[in-house]
């Protein structure tokens, strides 16, 4: 069975908030990508809507820390229709590439012109650059700790979210959602994690967490270790996730059994492997 057979088995009704008409309230945006991209150094006189925070972790979400511009956890659960939002936190990419990351127009590298969508089939409705305080409430939370030779420190620098859509001549037949949602926060992972996931807030666990070993942003710290700071976090915060998505240099955390069969993507296409968390009653 296919990773996308897994998870469609699971899949997740579109969140009814995510059809609404954000723009409202802006009348005067043109149809040119550059026109629904909205950056606070230039647009701060308009009326913008507010990151959907609430909204966004009361749904099923995957976090990807030290993403870079990795497409392809979203790829598979948007093709199992199995998740509608993502939240990706690296510290390492500018917010000018992302920004043509979300508009299909990223690099692969710096070498290269060739640009891709993130999901195939889906443009950005708007990009919007939000305050601090839209994505972190009760504040950002700094993690300092050990990542090799090298000690990842990082402020929040600038967060990103957009609305995708699927274009109604792609994938007619296709149970796809029509919409998801991506934010992407400039900071390290393990930092972003816990300030989006704070002690002492009442929220739904995310549903999955993209673990690689590469990356910037976080995603290189030793995630395989039960004592590893992401580990620490969700373990004693109760936030562990139903699935891991897992490379192949990491380890998954003890709580995780694989599930069969692995799918080639990923900065390098290499193998991954999704892993269940397991339920007391199935040890």
């Amino acid at each position: 069975m296919s990773l996308k057979e897994i998870l469609s088995q699971d899949p997740e009704i579109a969140p009814k908030w995510l059809s609404g008409d954000f723009l409202k309230a802006t009348s005067d945006i043109g149809d040119r990508y550059e026109d629904r991209c909205f950056l606070k150094d230039r647009d701060h006189h308009r009326i913008l809507p507010k990151f959907p925070l609430k909204k966004v972790l009361g749904s099923r979400v995957l976090f990807y820390p030290g993403s870079g511009v990795d497409t392809h956890p979203i790829n598979l659960f948007v093709g199992a229709s199995s998740i509608h939002c993502f939240i990706y936190a690296d510290c390492a990419q500018k917010k000018e590439k992302i920004v043509r990351w979300f508009n299909g127009r990223a690099e692969v590298d710096e070498s290269c012109e060739r640009g891709y969508d993130i999901v195939k089939g889906y443009k950005p409705l708007f990009i919007i650059e939000g305050d601090e305080s839209e994505f972190f409430p009760h504040g950002y939370q700094r993690h300092s700790h050990q990542t090799g030779s090298a000690c990842v420190d990082s402020e929040f620098r600038w967060g990103l979210w957009a609305v995708l859509q699927r274009s109604p001549l792609y994938d007619v037949d296709s149970l796809r959602p029509d919409r998801i949602l991506v934010c992407y926060l400039s900071c390290e992972g393990v930092s972003a994690f816990a300030s989006l996931w704070p002690k002492k807030t009442i929220r739904r666990v995310p549903y999955a967490i993209m673990l690689d070993a590469y990356g910037m942003g976080g995603g290189n710290a030793e995630w395989a270790s039960a004592e590893s700071p992401l580990a620490q976090i969700a373990n004693t915060r109760r936030t562990l996730p139903q699935w891991l998505f897992v490379g192949p240099y990491v380890q998954p955390w003890p709580e995780y059994a694989s599930s069969e069969g692995t799918e080639y993507g990923g900065m390098w296409n290499h193998p991954r492997t999704l892993f269940k968390r397991i339920k007391k009653s199935d040890i």
